[in-house]
């Protein structure tokens, strides 16, 4: 159903990642569903994946590039900057029919916006999603590649793809600050912490829980131990319960 006929324009989503392995841009696109708003995702291909596909009520294009994990600088340049192109191409292609209420990028890369330009220049508001402090995500990637040339220029990269946004969200209040340091108004950016859905922890669903029956505390946590994160707070706040 394009927007035409359903009658609410959609949100088109650009995520250089697998959209089914991308817990907060699908809490995000399935949320705007249940409220009633359509989505159209374009992210990565895995391999002998389908070019489309439709999961919970997005509708997803998978675009013919793949993650290549671990890889060199050079590879992931060159995934980029692929993708970037292809979600440029698909995303004019997609708004002659779909009229698109928005566009949200989510990072990394920062400069991923950038495939939004042709929808910006007609009008279309674009969010930029900031998941990770590029720079400081860079260093710690690429330790060797990593010196005071090349910070400034993921930098500028930053404050050029921020530019270029209508607004912008990221993950906590820290990254926020961090924004907000470098310039970025106070005004122009938001916090959307990762959140899980509470239906996942419905007790009538789920009653039984054998992994308490031992009477042991266990908690998980999915993420980079940075101090970005905070996670000494939550393993300071358990020591005193």
């Amino acid at each position: 159903m394009t927007a035409r006929a359903g009658g609410t324009r959609p949100v088109l989503m650009i995520v250089h990642a697998y959209y089914e392995e991308d817990p907060r841009v699908r809490r995000q696109a399935e949320s705007l569903v249940t409220a009633g708003r359509p989505v159209v995702v374009l992210g990565l291909r895995a391999p002998g994946g389908p070019k489309t596909s439709e999961v919970d009520g997005v509708r997803v294009h998978h675009l013919d590039v793949q993650r290549h994990q671990g890889a060199g600088l050079g590879v992931y340049l060159r995934e980029y900057l692929s993708f970037l192109v292809r979600a440029m191409i698909a995303s004019i292609r997609l708004h002659r029919r779909e009229r698109f209420a928005l566009v949200q990028v989510h990072s990394l890369p920062d400069f991923l916006v950038f495939a939004a330009l042709p929808l910006r220049l007609v009008g279309v508001p674009v969010l930029l999603d900031l998941h990770e402090a590029m720079p400081e995500f860079f260093r710690s990637r690429f330790p060797g590649a990593s010196n005071r040339f090349v910070h400034r220029l993921l930098l500028l990269q930053e404050r050029l793809s921020i530019a270029l946004s209508t607004a912008t969200i990221t993950v906590n209040p820290p990254m926020r600050d961090r924004l907000v340091r470098l310039g970025v108004p106070a005004a122009k950016t938001g916090v959307v912490v990762n959140s899980p859905s509470l239906g996942r922890f419905d007790i009538a669903a789920h009653p039984r829980r054998a992994f308490r029956d031992d009477g042991q505390l266990r908690l998980i946590y999915a993420g980079a131990p940075t101090p970005t994160y905070e996670l000494d707070v939550a393993v300071a706040a358990v020591a005193r319960i």
